[in-house]
């Protein structure tokens, strides 16, 4: 393996580990609005870990196979690969978030919770994005 895949790995690694602190704070807020429970914190940040991190695999995954057939990681195959993280996420909230009954969130509720994500997601880098293109 070259240094620069294994830099690439851990950095992905280190951003999950990161983004899942954050995360687990949105999705600990859309249980709550989606199912009416608050999940503990720790519950909420090890699902956004693991679904990060089957991400990153899905994503070297599809990269290798684009690389190998000679195509390039944009356009419909981005789309493919969010909507296999968005489906990934839905998945894995529906059997690792449950009520204080120990009953399991569900795929239809897991999905909500995943699309309140994302959504958040995507407004919070409008808004970074607004605020660094005016502050330069």
């Amino acid at each position: 393996m070259s240094e620069e895949f294994i830099g690439k790995i851990i950095g992905q690694v280190i951003g999950a580990l990161v983004g899942a602190f954050i995360g687990a704070f949105i999705v600990q807020l859309a249980t709550k609005v989606v199912a009416k429970f608050k999940p503990p914190y720790w519950m909420a940040y090890k699902a956004v870990l693991i679904g990060y991190l089957l991400s990153i695999v899905v994503g070297f995954v599809m990269s290798f196979f684009m690389g190998a057939f000679g195509g390039e990681f944009k356009g419909a195959v981005l789309m493919v690969a969010i909507v296999i993280a968005f489906f990934s996420f839905a998945g894995i909230y529906s059997y690792s978030i449950k009520s204080s009954q120990n009953e399991p969130l569900g795929f239809k509720k897991g999905a909500l919770v995943s699309l309140i994500q994302v959504a958040t997601g995507i407004i919070i880098l409008v808004v970074l994005a607004f605020i660094i293109n005016t502050a330069s």
